[in-house]
């Protein structure tokens, strides 16, 4: 197992573990800042792999939030471990997650977060924006941090590899060669509602769940093929 940590945007930390055992990076972002906060919490088998490396930016028991896109194992399955070492940590998640799965799942109610709405972390702030069935799961929501242009984009944009921290390469067809193998990302007009929704942003870079995070010029050419690939109009 190998794990890396790399600053990606002001005080945004990408963590990025390779298992051996997946042909993906598993990444988790902190976002050290008056409030702390993780993105993802990694499988619950990888968490003293994903702590030891969130104490190389923050005490982890000083954890004011933890959010995520959708009910997953790697996105939350170690949700219990990081509350219960962060007692004061409050869970971010969408209506949808609160109510049928965070609700009963986790040791501590979700702090459920509107559509739109916004958490301030003290000079970041996060913004979600609900996208039901995008990448997947009926209760998917992305983050946005608007200080920085961030995107904590989960699953948009996996693709295979031990790569780089941050990539400005056109990665798009390999990107959806890798939606269609492993069809994790259901077609229809979910897809061209989210990319919609996301083309109107001002997004300079998706922090992505698996692979490098991609900014500049490489995010809207991955929209086209997305939605060449995947989405539906009517």
């Amino acid at each position: 197992m190998e794990t890396r940590v790399d600053e990606i945007a002001d005080n945004i930390f990408r963590i990025a573990v390779w298992t051996d055992r997946a042909p993906i990076t598993f990444n988790q972002f902190v976002i050290r800042d008056a409030c702390p906060t993780l993105i993802h919490t990694g499988h619950a088998a990888l968490f003293d792999t994903v702590r030891s490396q969130v104490e190389h930016i923050l005490d982890p028991s000083t954890l004011q939030y933890i959010g995520f896109s959708h009910f997953e194992a790697d996105e939350c399955g170690a949700l219990n471990h990081w509350l219960r070492l962060a007692p004061n940590a409050k869970i971010l998640c969408g209506s949808v997650a609160a109510r049928t799965s965070i609700g009963d799942f986790a040791v501590r109610l979700p702090h459920t977060v509107a559509d739109g709405d916004t958490v301030d972390l003290g000079a970041h702030r996060l913004q979600l924006l609900e996208t039901p069935h995008f990448p997947h799961n009926w209760d998917a929501v992305l983050w946005l941090e608007p200080h920085t242009g961030v995107l904590f984009s989960s699953d948009l944009g996996t693709h295979t590899g031990q790569r780089e921290a941050v990539t400005e390469e056109d990665r798009s067809q390999e990107i959806v060669d890798f939606v269609r193998q492993s069809g994790y990302m259901a077609p229809g007009v979910h897809v061209t509602t989210a990319l919609s929704r996301l083309r109107a942003l001002p997004i300079t870079c998706l922090a992505v769940m698996h692979g490098s995070a991609i900014q500049g010029a490489a995010i809207q050419p991955l929209y086209d093929a997305l939605e060449d690939a995947c989405g539906t109009i009517s």
